[in-house]
């Protein structure tokens, strides 16, 4: 079958490799406003594969065959993107690009191009549709890209975050300023799922693993900011086919202030499971429905009003062993129904002072849980208003505020009575720019749930130093706070917020295309949840210190883009069951990625590769009177992949492959045991090595940028 596949894409590449068409040179030279060069740039057509970087002198030079009137982008880590409007005929006179320094520590520390956010971009990562369609082993998902990124640990078993020792529940997830309670599938235990919302919804990809600011609440490690895309440039309709499933999207512009789109999409991943020799003993393979639409309307004033919609609906079931039956096969089924709906709108205060956000969330899951003589099912809704206030005070003094309130309604049945929540927040900010180089943010955030009895204060503070245009310091103290899951029963004992004390120490260097970002990091945690009593308390404690050292390199070989990080983490708990503070099955001490992208421009194509390396986690062994003294064994992985990229008239085609786990290794996450020790079983990878190949086809508007426009 996997060959059948490959011959039957083989004269698709072979046609897409030999196109050709007369070309015209773009050439030019990139400066600062003192009209010195500008070596590192990136120059090339908007939404295209057509581009270069400049030299030494500032020049550039590169060879297309796109006719007509297009957009030419130049970029350069240390000045302000530039955006330059042209028309390509038989012939282009040199084009002579003028860059400004992006030196305002004001707007720098804002970092967002939201009104709603407040993400750090001198610490936090940004990632574009490109980098996650072609970080090898990501497969296209959001989440698992962010896996090849210090700070966050290799767990195999699950599709979610787990960041500088924290849980999974601790990562939280927002699109357009508004929290996404579950963005991941449902699925049986041990086994990863995806992220529900595919990377090209987005134009702004920010995960911060810890700082962020007050109009951030309900994290106690990380947050993962997702915004959706503004108006097309024109109508387009995509379709994507991969082995498990299909989905048909469409963009269409009714004018230059109105415009709307829509995807749907099924997968069913029985046949490529079959294809993998996936180990798991399915009843029904993952089934899913997808599908979601936006809308977005300028209003006058320079304002926007977005809204986002997503649903989806999906089954799976598995005969899974019992470890209290000497691995005895059971059946488990699970079914989920999601849906979400963003409405957002932002407009600019008149005579420039400033802007105001308003949005409205509305989120809603239902899990189903059934084996042969129980059934279990969640529901949850949450509606969320939020309003926030971005003033300039003068040139070097901004001042952001805002609040919301959340309604949440919980229930778990049979097992307890609905819980009903209202949750109040609010938060200020002050930023200041002092002395022309440095950056002081200082604000503080109050939540208030009725579940709990009181509310509580977050202060936070955030200083950073430019010391050169490529070197900046970062330091930052912080109190973060989170309710507890309404899953867990409710503490009967001094119930509060769970909160962590976060204590940063960051350097990085952006220079000529290369980023060097080293963090140092303390968390103390109080509060958290302990379940080992029958009733509960919110005695527990904790801490998590390390390093995080990241570099990357996309100018030094052209076309190529790579990356190293490491991290380092030390951290135990005493939380949930708990009977001591020990390292929690989910910290890995030693954490290593190695990633490479290369981009054959001649060809339009990517190769790709990433290995990583994490040292073995606790796991819980019965026969052990040492409480999580066990290890699993060390973590390797490789992945390689490679994407072929081709224009024809108004249709773009990618075609992707991708192959997984390449040498094989067998991966324990865990072990389960049996209540007496007298049976166990490992926790692994459920099959060897995985092909994906997937084409991906866009027609009438090139959207083609939606890939291609953050090159190396």
């Amino acid at each position: 079958m996997r060959s059948a596949c490959f011959y039957l894409l083989l004269p698709l590449m072979t046609g897409m490799l030999t196109a050709t068409a007369q070309e015209v040179i773009i050439k030019g030279r990139v400066v600062n406003p003192d009209g010195d060069p500008l070596q590192g740039a990136n120059v090339f057509i908007k939404g295209t594969v057509s581009g270069s970087s400049t030299d030494e002198t500032g020049a550039f030079s590169f060879a297309t065959t796109i006719r007509g009137d297009t957009v030419l982008v130049a970029r350069h880590v240390a000045m302000e993107t530039r955006e330059i409007a042209f028309s390509i005929d038989s012939s282009i006179i040199p084009i002579m690009i003028m860059l400004h320094q992006r030196y305002n520590l004001l707007d720098e520390a804002s970092v967002s191009i939201s009104n709603y956010a407040a993400l750090d971009n001198n610490r936090s990562i940004s990632l574009t549709t490109m980098d996650v369609d072609t970080s090898p082993g990501s497969d296209g998902d959001v989440t698992t890209a962010l896996r090849d990124l210090p700070g966050v640990q290799a767990i195999g078993e699950s599709g979610a975050l787990f960041v500088r020792g924290g849980s999974d529940e601790e990562s939280k997830t927002f699109i357009d300023g508004l929290e996404i309670t579950h963005p991941y599938f449902t699925g049986v235990p041990d086994i990863a799922q995806r992220s529900r919302y595919s990377p090209h919804l987005f134009e702004g990809i920010t995960f911060s693993t810890g700082g962020y600011a007050p109009a951030y609440g309900g994290a106690l490690s990380s947050i993962l900011s997702l915004d959706t895309r503004n108006h097309p440039q024109k109508n387009s309709t995509v379709l994507a086919l991969i082995p498990y499933g299909a989905q048909l999207g469409h963009d269409r512009l009714f004018s230059e202030t109105t415009s709307a789109g829509f995807d749907v999409g099924y997968s069913n991943f029985g046949p490529y499971y079959n294809l993998i020799h996936h180990r798991t003993d399915w009843i029904r393979a993952p089934e899913n429905w997808m599908a979601n639409a936006n809308f977005r309307q300028n209003t006058p004033g320079k304002g926007i009003i977005k809204w986002f919609g997503y649903a989806n609906t999906s089954s799976q079931s598995a005969n899974l062993p019992d470890v209290n039956a000497q691995g005895l096969l059971r059946p488990l089924y699970v079914a989920n129904d999601n849906a979400v709906s963003l409405l957002t709108f932002q407009q600019p205060l008149s005579r420039g002072n400033g802007s105001v956000y308003i949005g409205y969330g509305f989120n809603f899951n239902k899990d189903n849980l059934r084996t042969t003589d129980h059934t279990a099912e969640t529901r949850q809704s949450q509606h969320q208003l939020r309003i926030a206030v971005h003033r300039p005070l003068s040139a070097s003094v901004r001042l952001d505020v805002g609040t919301e309130g959340y309604l949440v309604h919980f229930e778990s049945a049979p097992y307890a009575t609905p819980i009903a929540d209202r949750k109040v927040a609010a938060w200020t900010e002050l930023t200041v720019a002092a002395l022309g180089r440095a950056t002081i943010r200082s604000g503080v955030r109050v939540d208030y749930s009725r579940l709990l009895p009181r509310p509580v204060l977050s202060p936070r503070i955030t200083g950073s130093y430019q010391l050169t245009t490529a070197d900046r310091i970062s330091l930052v103290v912080g109190s973060y706070t989170q309710q507890p899951a309404y899953s867990y029963p409710l503490p009967t004992q001094h119930p509060s917020y769970q909160r962590a004390t976060h204590y940063i120490a960051n350097f990085q260097r952006g220079k000529d295309g290369k980023t060097l970002r080293i963090e140092t990091y303390h968390k103390a945690y109080h509060g958290l949840l302990t379940t080992a009593a029958s009733s509960g308390t919110n005695d527990g404690t904790g801490f998590a210190y390390g390093l995080d050292a990241f570099w990357r390199d996309q100018q030094s070989v052209t076309g190529l883009d790579y990356w190293i990080s490491y991290s380092w983490l030390h951290t135990k708990r005493r939380y949930l069951d708990y009977p001591i503070s020990t390292a929690p099955t989910f910290a890995s001490p030693h954490t290593f990625h190695a990633v490479a992208k290369q981009f054959i421009q001649s060809w339009g194509i990517f190769i790709g590769a990433s290995y990583t390396l994490a040292a073995g986690r606790p796991y819980f062994n019965p026969l052990n009177p040492v409480f999580l003294a066990d290890r699993t064994p060390v973590y390797h992985n490789v992945n390689v992949n490679t994407a072929v990229l081709r224009k024809w008239g108004n249709t773009f085609i990618t075609l992707v492959a991708a192959l997984n786990n390449v040498v094989g290794s067998h991966q324990v996450f865990n072990y389960q045991y049996a209540d007496d020790g007298s049976f166990h079983m490992p926790i692994a990878r459920p099959y060897g090595r995985s092909l994906l190949l997937g084409l991906f086809i866009s027609m009438g508007k090139d959207r083609s940028d939606e890939l291609l426009n953050q090159l190396p």
